[in-house]
């Protein structure tokens, strides 16, 4: 395969991922942009290619973890964890990312590539069972009878 094809098939690749896959420079700017992360994000690949990350996915708590997930990277670990990130349009959600170095023949940091996961769904799911086991607690440690009637 040729380098051209070769580059094509990787990009298309990437693109049928359904998770945000993006890759930044060692400096944080955006190398690349794949569909789901327009999707996503809401802000397309040309509008975010050079830009600065953490001003197109701000998070609150990215500066005070930034530490910890360069430290990962910069040994060579994945890092992995939860973020509340905001959308083009202002809109949060919760993300699960995984930031993954990328080091060349001599091993230097050259990329980290994001993989990001919308986890809304998942952390409704979680709310839901605690509110389910608070109210089965209380039912069930109640000092008197309780009963559940219908208006029929």
């Amino acid at each position: 395969m040729d380098p051209t094809n070769k580059n094509r098939f990787h990009a298309r690749l990437l693109d049928a991922v359904g998770q945000a896959v993006i890759a930044t420079d060692p400096l944080g700017k955006v190398i690349y942009w794949n569909r789901a992360a327009q999707e996503l994000y809401g802000w397309s690949a040309k509008e975010v290619m050079g830009r600065p990350i953490v001003e197109v996915t701000p998070s609150e708590d990215l500066a005070e973890r930034a530490e910890e997930i360069m430290g990962e990277l910069s040994h060579g670990r994945s890092w992995m964890g939860e973020f509340v990130v905001q959308r083009k349009d202002g809109t949060t959600f919760p993300a699960l990312v995984t930031d993954t170095p990328v080091h060349d023949e001599q091993g230097n940091l050259i990329a980290i590539i994001g993989v990001s996961t919308d986890i809304t769904q998942i952390k409704q799911t979680e709310e839901l069972r605690r509110g389910e086991e608070r109210f089965r607690a209380t039912f069930a440690q109640a000092a008197v009878g309780m009963a559940h009637t219908a208006p029929d």
